[in-house]
């Protein structure tokens, strides 16, 4: 497969590369870790980042700009997008060959190449192993990151799909002089408006059984505290790490869909939960899921699904 990547990437004189919408660490990082590491390796060529800037972390670059003329003619490499309703700029459909390169539970083969491993913790571990079989080094750039996205996704390295495969990954990063300890803060430190935010979704939130924690939010309860749409459905995590609970849940009031309807991000210990959550507009991973355009009506129905695998 790593044969193919090349063969295919080195016949394009333009490489335009994607990501998904509202995107995390690992779609931001592998999109320009690899957009580095390719200017790096293809000097003459043109490679370019593209998505939407209101939606992406801060940490990260801007994304560029391209013609639709110049990327009918362009290799489209499409990071961390699962389907293609969710990739970031549907113009990818102008370019002449797409590369799909994944982790997530294969729903849709989209690409003329697909470099998809499921048990990988990350697109940036699936990436990072592709480049350690070419180069011996990269730039402290591009390596930053690809760590970024490899410790974002795997939750600071403590979810199941952790293996010793991730880990050689991380080592072979930080051997590119990575500062672990400013990344980590960079990406996992909280401002005070979201402190005083996650305290405020721990105080109000629902328990069902000590088994299930879930929280309704609505537009004008994260505004009240500053807080972007993007920046509060982000912090489902808050009720994560409590003995005895099973599956935690946050559903944001999405004020960009008609009606009143919300976006819903669910995680769970154990339990898998992908399989319903692709039942709601929504998938990803067995055990971290988001859902989409839900009623009142569709999350009580949801909650009750999800109590009934806790219980299986």
């Amino acid at each position: 497969m790593a044969k193919d990547f090349f063969e295919i990437i080195e016949q394009y004189d333009t490489l335009a590369l994607f990501r998904h919408v509202f995107p995390d660490g690992d779609a931001l990082g592998s999109q320009f870790g690899l957009k580095l590491w390719l200017e790096e390796a293809y000097p003459d060529k043109r490679i370019v980042a593209l998505g939407d800037n209101e939606n992406a972390d801060s940490a990260f670059p801007i994304s560029d700009t391209i013609s639709d003329e110049a990327l009918k003619s362009a290799c489209a490499i499409i990071l961390d997008t699962a389907n293609v309703g969710r990739i970031d700029d549907q113009r990818y459909k102008l370019c002449d060959t797409v590369i799909k390169i994944d982790h997530h539970p294969v729903v849709e083969s989209y690409g003329d190449l697909n470099l998809v491993e499921e048990r990988a913790c990350s697109t940036c571990e699936v990436l990072t192993k592709l480049l350690m079989g070419v180069k011996d080094t990269c730039s402290k750039a591009a390596a930053s990151y690809l760590y970024c996205g490899l410790l974002t996704d795997s939750q600071k390295f403590s979810i199941p799909s952790v293996s010793a495969q991730t880990m050689a990954c991380a080592a072979w990063l930080s051997a590119q002089g990575v500062d672990i300890s400013a990344l980590n803060h960079q990406m996992f430190a909280t401002d005070l408006k979201s402190f005083r935010f996650e305290a405020y979704l721990k105080n109000t939130c629902t328990i069902i059984d000590d088994q299930l924690i879930y929280k309704i939010i609505e537009q004008e309860e994260y505004e009240r505290f500053g807080l972007s749409f993007i920046e509060a459905k982000d912090k489902v995590n808050a009720f994560a790490g409590i003995s005895g609970i099973e599956v935690w849940a946050l559903f944001t009031r999405n004020p960009n869909e008609e009606g009143h309807l919300y976006n819903g991000s669910l995680r769970s210990y154990r339990k898998t939960i992908n399989d319903i959550a692709n039942e709601y507009h929504g998938g990803g991973h067995k055990l971290a899921s988001g859902v989409k355009k839900l009623t009142r009506l569709d999350i009580d129905e949801l909650l009750s699904r999800l109590m009934k695998r806790i219980a299986e």
